[in-house]
């Protein structure tokens, strides 16, 4: 999105955007239904809940991906997947799909989700310094979450 904003794509489309940073989820779907914003980007979980609840008044633009843009880290002692096991690993929030997508990678690698300690610490960017504060063992990020914001000068996202 800043990307696309700041490379003039909006722009050339003739639409007027104005991104609004919010935390997480919850906090986007509250800002929708109180008219404070027209599009937000969301976990499609949350989105199908609200339907299943009886919304009516949203809906999803997918854009499908060959890949998603994650990568989990970790401290230096975690050198494996199999070094995670009993470890902390920060996550957005319970039930969020950071987490879930990140158990069913881990699954995948033969470890054991159940003898995780999940770390409920919000934004990617929060969840890299509780990393480097030691604050938990390992987490998932977006690949650009260490990288600089060429949008905004004193970006920390």
């Amino acid at each position: 999105m800043d990307l696309a904003l700041q490379e003039g794509y909006f722009e050339r489309e003739g639409v007027e955007v104005e991104l609004v940073r919010v935390q997480q989820t919850p906090s986007a779907l509250a800002a929708l239904q109180a008219g404070e914003g027209e599009m937000a980007n969301i976990g499609t979980d949350a989105l199908l809940l609200l339907v299943a609840g009886g919304a009516t008044d949203l809906r999803a633009v997918v854009s499908p991906n060959k890949s998603l843009p994650f990568l989990i880290a970790a401290k230096d002692s975690i050198a494996t997947p199999a070094d995670l096991p009993g470890k902390s690993f920060g996550i957005g929030r319970p039930g969020s799909l950071d987490q879930s997508l990140s158990t069913r990678v881990l699954q995948a690698a033969d470890v054991d989700t159940d003898t995780l300690e999940f770390v409920a610490l919000g934004q990617p960017n929060v969840r890299a310094q509780a990393l480097v504060a030691g604050r938990v063992d390992a987490t998932t990020m977006s690949i650009g979450t260490g990288a600089p914001c060429r949008t905004r000068p004193a970006c920390t996202c």
